[in-house]
């Protein structure tokens, strides 16, 4: 399963860096699905990864979300867990220990409403590859009435996805084409 998984990355990662490139309008596509499913933002705690590599650009989104008055937090990881840092646009970021940006370690720790969850892959029944660091998996595991939505180019829809027991469901998948709703069992 893990030799699988690999293998699954790398041909995702290539594929998704590719759309980056290729379809400059999907993170403006991909933030009017979100804001879809939720136009009404006002005070609800939203984590929201920051883009790196060929993830989809959550930049656009991030900045109407915060036009609608939404709390963005962004995730850190510190001593091997998944932490939500409060963060607004005037605010620096830093890179933490898994060379990611991510708040400063002061910024107040919130807990989320909705964890918007980076991803290698997904299929539609709302398995993610996710990077292999298992954060988010161990965050859903402990979080279980959490609202968790896979956020990416529709590029990265795979038939399976190569699933263990731990492995998080997503509640939703938005992509720039479509929006997945699933339910998380």
């Amino acid at each position: 399963m893990i030799k699988e998984k690999a293998l699954q990355r790398h041909k995702y990662r290539s594929l998704r860096t590719k759309e980056k490139y290729s379809n400059e309008t999907a993170p403006w596509d991909a933030a009017r699905n979100f804001l879809s499913l939720f136009p009404i933002m006002k005070k609800k705690k939203i984590s929201i990864y920051w883009p790196t590599g060929g993830e989809l650009d959550t930049k656009p989104l991030i900045s109407v979300l915060n036009d609608k008055g939404a709390v963005i937090l962004l995730p850190k990881i510190y001593k091997n867990s998944l932490l939500f840092k409060k963060w607004s646009i005037e605010s620096k970021l830093c890179y933490d220990e898994k060379n990611t940006f991510s708040p400063f370690l002061n910024e107040e720790t919130i807990i989320p409403e909705i964890v918007i969850v980076p991803l290698v892959a997904y299929d539609i029944k709302g398995n993610r590859l996710g990077q292999g660091g298992g954060y988010y998996d161990k965050y859903a595991l402990n979080n279980p009435t959490k609202l968790f939505i896979g956020y990416c180019y529709s590029i990265q829809e795979m038939n399976i996805v190569p699933r263990e027991e731990h492995d998080m469901i997503l509640n939703y998948i938005v992509t720039e084409k479509k929006i997945i709703k699933l339910n998380r069992e």
